[in-house]
């Protein structure tokens, strides 16, 4: 899905009439909310679930994408603030997930780290075939085709929505508010 929202990077946001300037404020608001909400939403994993911050990241998905197709003219703000919430997202909780299921399976600690080289890997594969795919929908007209990523990145959150609820079975806490605070006190303390 984050492929399918970045292939097109400048041309999209100059197409429909974002200066460079917005551009790069645009991207520095993404950036510094993925640095003060995105870590938030770390301990806000551990407090609610994996699972609900996941789901999170199919509605934010959703959302972007939904607001993306019907308004001719999104705000770039916003949409910047919600990807970079999905990336923060999708950074540490799916590897958490991973981690999670990786250990109540018990497997081998040694397989971890072929599981996250794998994981990269078909991470990296996703991101440029998404944006095969993006291209592809595209074509050679893109002032008329323009919103068919939207579309399939919307299609893509919502099969990972109905994944995600089906496929998870566990979803409970992994931290008790008490633990956090603790911590944070005697961090203060040293």
């Amino acid at each position: 899905m984050e492929g399918l929202s970045l292939v097109f990077g400048e041309y999209e946001l100059a197409y429909y009439g974002v200066s460079r300037e917005q551009m790069v404020l645009s991207s520095c608001v993404g950036y510094a909310s993925a640095l003060i909400f995105g870590t938030l939403l770390g301990m806000l994993s551990d407090l609610i679930g994996q699972k609900k911050i996941c789901l999170t990241f199919c509605i934010l998905h959703i959302f972007v994408g939904i607001w993306k197709r019907l308004v001719s003219h999104p705000s770039v703000w916003l949409a910047s603030v919600c990807l970079s919430l999905t990336n923060s997202i999708y950074l540490f909780n799916f590897e958490t997930w991973m981690v999670i299921e990786h250990d109540k399976i018990g497997h081998n600690k040694d397989t971890l780290s072929d599981m996250f080289w794998l994981m990269t890997f078909f991470d990296s594969a996703s991101f440029i075939g998404s944006q095969m795919l993006a291209n592809w929908l595209v074509g050679n007209n893109v002032e008329q085709h323009l919103v068919s990523p939207s579309t399939a990145s919307v299609l893509l959150a919502v099969i990972s929505l109905i994944v995600v609820c089906r496929g998870w079975k566990d979803s409970s806490q992994t931290a008790a508010f008490k633990d956090y605070s603790r911590s944070l006190f005697l961090c203060l303390i040293d």
